[in-house]
């Protein structure tokens, strides 16, 4: 538990207050020595937001006099990124400093979910920033026991709805509520992600979060019922309410702006328009303490069987800086947008397995072709370093490279001729246009030189990096 409080600390020392919980520090001091664990020390002696804490229901401060060794060095976590299924969480970061970026997925299931006995709350797979110094897309955290209805329901989170429902929450200890599970994640390589599915009210979920240029998310969603359903996604920031903070309404989101910070929630779904609403909601950081805030509402314009949806969350400094740009690809049937920043990303959701193409002006990169129904797509100006997932059992055309791609995804990733392909735990194997000279590979990967390109094969995780120099003697994927 101890070392579950450093993997979902925030940049500035707060702890994300999941299920039932708030905003405080955690007595890490107190067990340190024990463990032997630097760690664990550092989490209590560096942190800016709760220093040296020691008391939340029970004052220990003399505990912590009598148990705290000064011989143990504190030390700073030699990771960033933390992906944990059995434990239901992926928490990504740029770093542990108080101007750090900080995102989570949640999908708690097993004694994950059921351990909180009566304090769950419904967040299957609910997502959270941290940027710009500030908590912006919130988790609502806890008010006391006889309030916890006001922050416990699925629609007080960042997750799918359908029928304006989010996942159900325990009615009593471990009564009700369903599982979710990190189906994929990828922590190394040019973009971290992470997968995850659940079903609720009957209807069944699959959600993407991808750390977008290590500083914003983008979340990919697809769902499906036998029956038509109104699908949608709910967001919720800090503004508005009696916040004192501003927040505004979009045609196609909101923008809330706590304290000096700010994020833009933008959404594309795959039915065209958006019914775009708001409402008034509660949290809770502080024991008892309640604030109220506005809550985004997206829906599908009509019910149907199954729905796509791309939303960003684009944190930025009011008066010093813009939020990205946002801009949604016209096309029926799927969600397709195009963020540009420092890089371009581009984003596609889409209930079923249709083949759909691209220009390199609609990406803000290169051409594109797939029938993937997750995809997504992240290049340096230029086209000269990059990253794309490739969803499993799809093909995809890219510049000039062509990928197919059966069992486990993959995720390609260039720099220059230089090429690096991950696999996920499910292995798969790649048919690629390119080639070239094998520079290095993990266990249980191969690849085999074909006379249209290269087969490349993985058992189970993995990766393999190949010199495309060798072959073809250009440093990118080429613009058709």
């Amino acid at each position: 538990m101890s070392r579950w409080y450093v993997d979902i600390r925030m940049p500035d020392g707060a702890y994300a207050p999941v299920d039932d919980a708030n905003q405080y520090g955690f007595f890490n001091g107190l067990v340190a020595a024990a463990f032997g664990d630097g760690v664990l020390a550092w989490d209590w002696l560096e942190n800016d937001r709760f220093p040296l804490y020691s008391n939340y229901i029970n004052e220990l401060a003399p505990e912590l006099i009598a148990f705290y060794d000064d011989a143990l060095d504190a030390t700073p976590p030699d990771f960033t990124h933390v992906v944990e299924p059995d434990r239901g969480y992926a928490v990504f970061r740029t770093g542990w400093e108080a101007d750090d970026a900080w995102a989570m997925m949640l999908a708690e299931n097993g004694g994950a979910r059921l351990g909180g006995l009566g304090h769950e709350q419904g967040d299957n797979l609910s997502v959270t920033l941290f940027n710009r110094g500030r908590y912006l897309l919130i988790d609502p955290g806890y008010i006391e026991w006889s309030s916890r209805w006001g922050v416990a329901k699925g629609n007080h989170h960042n997750v799918p709805t359908v029928n304006t429902e989010g996942p159900p929450s325990p009615i009593w200890m471990i009564l009700g509520g369903t599982d979710a599970f990190i189906t994929d994640a990828q922590k190394d390589g040019a973009v971290a992600f992470a997968r995850g599915a659940s079903s609720w009210y009957g209807a069944k979920f699959e959600r993407m979060t991808f750390f977008a240029e290590d500083d914003y998310v983008i979340v990919l969603d697809r769902m499906n019922h036998v029956l038509p359903r109104t699908f949608g996604v709910t967001w919720n920031g800090v503004g508005g309410g009696d916040t004192g903070d501003p927040y505004a309404l979009l045609g196609n989101g909101a923008r809330w702006e706590p304290d000096g910070a700010g994020v833009e929630v933008r959404v594309a779904g795959d039915k065209g328009s958006l019914v775009v609403t708001d409402r008034e909601n509660q949290h809770g950081w502080t024991w008892s303490q309640t604030r109220t805030h506005r809550t985004l509402d997206v829906r599908a314009p009509y019910a149907a069987n199954g729905a796509a949806f791309v939303s960003a969350g684009l944190p930025y400094v009011p008066g010093v800086e813009d939020p990205r740009g946002f801009t949604q690809i016209p096309v029926d049937g799927a969600a397709a947008v195009r963020v540009t920043g420092d890089a371009a990303v581009f984003a596609l959701a889409q209930p079923n397995a249709t083949t759909r193409s691209f220009t390199k002006t609609q990406t803000g990169s290169l051409a594109l072709s797939t029938n993937a129904r997750f995809a997504f797509v992240q290049v340096a100006p230029g086209a000269k370093s990059g990253g794309v997932y490739i969803d499993a059992n799809s093909s995809m055309t890219l510049g000039s490279n062509e990928f197919r791609v059966s069992c486990g995804r993959v995720f390609a990733e260039w720099r220059g001729a230089r090429w690096a392909f991950r696999f996920g735990d499910a292995g798969g194997t790649l048919s690629w246009s390119g080639g070239g000279t094998v520079t290095g590979s993990s266990g249980g990967v191969r690849a085999i030189a074909t006379p249209t390109g290269t087969r490349i094969e993985a058992t189970r995780a993995g990766w393999i990096t190949i010199d495309a120099s060798t072959r073809f003697g250009f440093a990118a994927p080429r613009a058709r």
